[in-house]
């Protein structure tokens, strides 16, 4: 079985176990997600089965969407719910002071990562290094904010409700701390939900519950074109098809970038457009496609 499952991730299960238990349901032996979701955080994680996980690095580099309550009473180790109470806040929240430093938060910048998190130091998790108690410094690195609203504010309980779409290699536990840090309360997130990679929506995902509970689970994998839609079609001939699977590039007018090819109305990979040409770069070839 090869293909795409939008799973609507489930609060208290890592990302990897929830690949497992995917794996297990739907009987494959390869599987992996496209990034991960913290083990609190639900909502979408698209996994892909078999030879699709050859196109996890389109999926990956996606921005995603993001709903999300920061806790404005003081700063954990973590810098969500989960982890040890750093220190206790009493200072009051204001809400139209959060509002007025969102536009700081957002564009282009630099974001320090939080400690506890898959970023590598001298090759090892900063997590692993964060857990053992050991102080973990890690480079701020530059993302994009593409938006940033404010949902809704309550100061009497000093929480905040907002909706972010982040850059690849973004995360909402900075935003949370950030805030915390320029409005003197500290923040931490309270709870986090994604709901969207790239084009992508959670609506279209199914829970764990409906795969158990599923005659025929296989029905909600989808073929992994349809997840690459926001890639040009680019349709080629048969001998094009050989040229391509042996590496060399074909001469087609298409819009400059990743393209997905097909030949014979058949999906079979994915290619880069430059100029008139269009080169291979991630093919999905069966040898009933080149005779």
């Amino acid at each position: 079985m090869e293909g795409a499952l939008l799973l609507d991730k489930p609060a208290g299960l890592s990302s990897a176990s929830a690949v497992d238990e995917v794996k297990r349901l739907l009987r494959v032996k390869k599987a992996g997600h496209t990034g991960t979701l913290d083990p609190s955080a639900t909502g979408l994680l698209i996994i892909l089965l078999g030879r699709a996980t050859r196109f996890t690095p389109f999926l990956q580099s996606l921005p995603k969407e993001y709903l999300f309550t920061v806790s404005f009473t003081g700063q954990t180790d973590t810098w969500d719910a989960e982890g040890k109470l750093v220190y206790a806040s009493d200072a009051p929240l204001s809400c139209s002071k959060l509002k007025e430093l969102l536009p700081k938060l957002t564009g282009r910048r630099l974001q320090t990562p939080p400690p506890f998190s898959a970023k590598k130091v001298k090759g090892r998790r900063a997590y692993e290094l964060a857990r053992k108690g050991k102080e973990v410094k890690l480079k701020p690195v530059e993302v994009e904010v593409r938006r940033l609203e404010l949902l809704s504010c309550n100061e009497r309980e000093r929480e905040a409700r907002f909706l972010t779409e982040l850059s690849s290699g973004g995360y909402v536990r900075s935003l949370a701390w950030e805030m915390g840090r320029l409005l003197g309360t500290g923040g931490f997130v309270k709870e986090l939900r994604r709901t969207a990679v790239g084009p992508i929506k959670v609506d279209g995902a199914v829970t764990l519950e409906e795969l158990k509970s599923a005659d025929r689970p296989e029905r909600f994998v989808l073929p992994v074109e349809e997840l690459l839609s926001f890639m040009p079609a680019v349709e080629v001939s048969k001998e094009e098809l050989r040229k391509l699977v042996c590496g060399a590039p074909v001469e087609r007018e298409a819009p400059e970038g990743w393209v997905r090819l097909f030949a014979g109305g058949r999906f079979f990979g994915v290619g880069r457009s430059e100029g008139s040409k269009v080169y291979p770069k991630r093919l999905l070839v069966q040898n009933d496609l080149q005779t």
